[in-house]
C-alpha cells in the first residue's frame, strides 16, 4: 500500500519513497521541491558545493549518496563536475589550461 504524504513546500500530495537524507530523516518534500531546491542550491552557491537540507531550520548536509539518489542524472552529473573542481583547486601545484573553453589542466611540480 502506497503512502502519501503533502508536501511541505508546494502543498501537492505525493508518494513517499524515501526519506531525503538518513541523517536528519524528513521525508515531507515531494521530488519536485527537492530537485528544485538542490537546483537553486547548485546555482546561487557558486563553487560551494554544499547542499543542506530543504527543510526549513535543518542545517543537514546531504551526502553524495543523497544527492546521487535524490537529483536527476544531469543534475548530479553537475554537482559531481563542482566536487571534482572544488578538490582540483585544493590542490596546490593544479594549473587550469588557459584556453577558452577548456576544463582541462595539469598539475605543474618542481623538480
Amino acid at each position: 500500500m502506497e503512502t502519501y504524504l503533502e508536501c511541505s513546500i508546494c502543498c501537492e500530495d505525493y508518494t513517499v519513497i524515501n526519506k531525503i537524507s538518513s541523517v536528519c530523516g524528513h521525508d515531507d518534500l515531494c521530488p519536485i521541491c527537492i530537485k528544485r531546491h538542490i537546483e537553486a542550491e547548485l546555482n546561487t552557491k557558486g563553487d560551494i558545493v554544499q547542499v543542506r537540507c530543504p527543510k526549513s531550520r535543518c542545517t543537514t548536509e546531504l551526502t553524495y549518496e543523497d544527492l546521487r539518489r535524490l537529483a536527476p542524472k544531469e543534475l548530479f552529473e553537475r554537482y559531481d563536475t563542482l566536487l571534482l573542481r572544488a578538490a582540483i583547486r585544493k590542490l596546490p601545484d593544479f594549473r587550469w589550461c588557459k584556453a577558452p573553453r577548456c576544463g582541462s589542466g595539469q598539475e605543474h611540480t618542481t623538480g
